[in-house]
């Protein structure tokens, strides 16, 4: 399962509760990849509910590996795309 940008929308108490839900059945049984550009400490943020923040970072951090990317600057910005190794000119990409 991939959640992407995590945290760049608000849930609702009932979206939070089913995102738990979602995410601790998801554990030790399947693959998860979740992209943000938050830090753990600002998952309450999200969840609105410290505890049960903490009982999903648990889960989703027991097995598992971290990548951090560093910063995130916008192509409209920079006129480039990070593509892996190299920084390619965004009109070249197809």
């Amino acid at each position: 399962m991939v959640l992407d940008e995590l945290g760049y929308l608000p849930f609702s108490k009932a979206g939070v509760q089913l995102l738990f839900h979602l995410m601790s059945s998801c554990y030790e049984n399947m693959s998860v990849i979740i992209a943000t550009n938050l830090d753990f400490k600002e998952w309450d943020n999200i969840f609105h509910n410290h505890k049960m923040t903490v009982a999903l970072l648990d889960r989703l951090t027991r097995h598992c590996e971290i990548i951090e990317t560093g910063v995130n600057v916008p192509v409209k910005e920079t006129g480039h795309v990070n593509n892996s190794e190299q920084w390619v000119d965004r009109d070249r990409i197809p």
